[in-house]
């Protein structure tokens, strides 16, 4: 008997940033919007189900037509991870680009933000990662 695999690779229409930092939700988006001159609004709350039961996680949007749509999702609250195969980052930031790949520049300006321990490009693939990371 053969058994075949079918593997299919999705081109996410985003990119994901995970971002180590101990600062609480609103004051981390506050130094994200100063060091990257934009403006981060409260734009709701997402719910995932976990081994640990229900977690809540805020998500902050900064939306420019022309140039990208940044979202910013508290990963990892006191409930648990939103996202348990990326627990140890404390914050995902999402990027919908319109226009070229802004992911480098990103990763650079907030690696000089006093309060980010690390950052880097993550692969939205696992699940549920992709289910939680694809809303609008």
């Amino acid at each position: 008997m053969t058994k075949l695999r079918l593997e299919v690779e999705e081109d996410y229409p985003f990119k994901v940033i995970g971002i180590c930092c101990a600062d609480e939700g609103y004051r981390f988006c506050g130094n994200v919007n100063r060091a990257l001159e934009i403006d981060l609004g409260y734009h709701g709350e997402i719910e995932a189900d976990n081994r640990s039961g229900r977690s809540h996680h805020a998500i902050w949007r900064h939306h420019d037509s022309t140039k990208w749509t940044l979202d910013v999702v508290w990963n990892r609250t006191a409930e648990g991870a939103m996202i348990p195969v990326f627990k140890h980052f404390d914050y995902l930031l999402r990027v919908e680009s319109h226009s070229g790949n802004p992911t480098e520049s990103l990763l650079i300006a907030l690696r000089n933000m006093s309060s980010v321990a690390s950052c880097f490009q993550v692969d939205p693939v696992p699940k549920p990662a992709q289910y939680y990371l694809d809303f609008d």
